[in-house]
């Protein structure tokens, strides 16, 4: 298994655009025959015709020519539309796009089960979060594994059975320039994190988000990240998500991960003033695609506090604020990820600045003496926090 990496806040302009049968451009596709009514005659005709559209202006944009030669080919041999009980079709155009190019985008993981049984334990469950990112739909792993095991025996392209081979080699080269390479915009420098940490290797990231006031020119400067170590030997990683300060309002709060290996996790957060609790809650890491991302490994994703980014972003002074992330595995809850977020104004790289940057981290650093990264901060009082973002101290739990 690998290890978990990179993470940026990325620009709202990089989204994915997920797949729709209009952004194909097949007004023809009939998504209401079914495999009982459809005759050959209707199913030569159909599959021609839906070739004819993908072979013009109307073919999806998918992301290698393996990919779209495989479809084709599936589509030559395709004789019926199978559909639900309520009519929708169970492999429309979209979804099998989606899921020929999940196919294709899977690495197995190098095991001696997949090279001795050609066993794919994790496969279909990958496809099926592929499909769903891809096009909004879902489809179980079940049906994943159903549908390409029918196209298994009855589409005999090699391109395909390579595919489906538990050696074909991934679409991006394994090299040491993909692994190095940024997966989003060079305004959040990469993380090296372990995926499977032990009881106390999990390092600390202090990250800090450096804003500007309404009305402030972006024109100011910020040394470069460091590495510090407390007396006990933990290491804390000490870096800015930006090389120059933002407008908390131009900051698109997605935090997001690069994984070698298949997972499942969750993100709880805590944010605190001082020693007051305003807010905790949990958040799903998802599957992102990413075209431009000439990356080796999976993407996954999900929001900086979404419950109370408004309120941050709302308040005279974000400073106050701190974030407090763990991601934990969704099988066991084992920790692999741990952050800190706080948000600065920024001010001239001297000595003076190091000094004062130096005394913000003090309190940070007792999360690693005495005290294990489960525990987080130290215990301070809950609050509640009423529409206007103001807390009313209550008594702890």
């Amino acid at each position: 298994m690998g290890s978990l990496g990179e993470f940026s806040l990325r620009s709202p302009s990089r989204g994915t655009e997920p797949f729709t049968e209009n952004a194909f451009g097949l007004k023809g596709v009939p998504e209401s025959d079914t495999a009982s009514i459809a005759s050959s005659t209707q199913s030569t005709r159909r599959s021609r015709r839906l070739y004819a559209a993908m072979s013009g202006k109307g073919w999806p944009s998918l992301q290698s020519q393996t990919t779209k030669d495989v479809l084709q080919s599936v589509l030559k041999v395709r004789k019926s539309w199978k559909t639900l009980r309520g009519g929708e079709t169970v492999w429309p155009l979209d979804l099998e796009a989606a899921l020929l190019e999940g196919l294709e985008n899977y690495i197995p993981e190098d095991s001696r089960e997949t090279r001795m049984l050609g066993r794919f334990p994790l496969r279909n469950r990958f496809i099926s979060d592929y499909i769903f990112v891809k096009t909004g739909k879902r489809r179980s792993a079940k049906q994943v594994g159903s549908r390409l095991q029918q196209l298994r025996e009855s589409c005999g392209s090699k391109k395909l059975l390579q595919l489906l081979s538990p050696f074909h080699q991934p679409r991006y080269p394994k090299s040491a320039a993909s692994r190095e390479a940024s997966c989003s915009p060079p305004e959040f420098p990469p993380l090296d994190v372990e995926a499977f940490p032990g009881p106390s290797s999990t390092s600390h990231t202090v990250m800090y988000i450096d804003i500007l006031s309404e009305g402030s020119p972006e024109d100011s400067s910020i040394p470069n990240p460091s590495l510090w170590s407390d007396s006990e030997g933990s290491m804390i990683t000490v870096i800015h998500a930006s090389d120059h300060p933002r407008r908390l309002s131009s900051i698109d709060p997605t935090v997001t991960f690069v994984s070698q290996a298949l997972f499942t996790a969750q993100s709880r957060f805590t944010v605190y003033s001082e020693d007051l609790i305003l807010h905790a809650e949990t958040t799903s890491l998802v599957p992102v695609i990413d075209h431009t991302a000439q990356v080796l490994g999976y993407l996954y994703k999900t929001t900086l506090v979404p419950g109370y980014w408004k309120v941050i972003l709302e308040s005279p002074d974000p400073t106050r604020f701190t974030i407090y992330q763990e991601v934990v595995k969704g099988d066991n809850s084992a920790l692999v990820f741990l952050a800190t977020y706080k948000f600065i104004y920024p001010h001239a790289p001297s000595e003076g600045a190091a000094v004062e940057r130096q005394r913000k981290l003090e309190p940070l650093s007792d999360f690693s003496k005495g005290r294990t990264m489960s525990e987080g901060p130290p215990t301070p009082s809950y609050a509640t926090v009423s529409s206007l973002g103001m807390a009313t101290k209550t008594e702890n739990p």
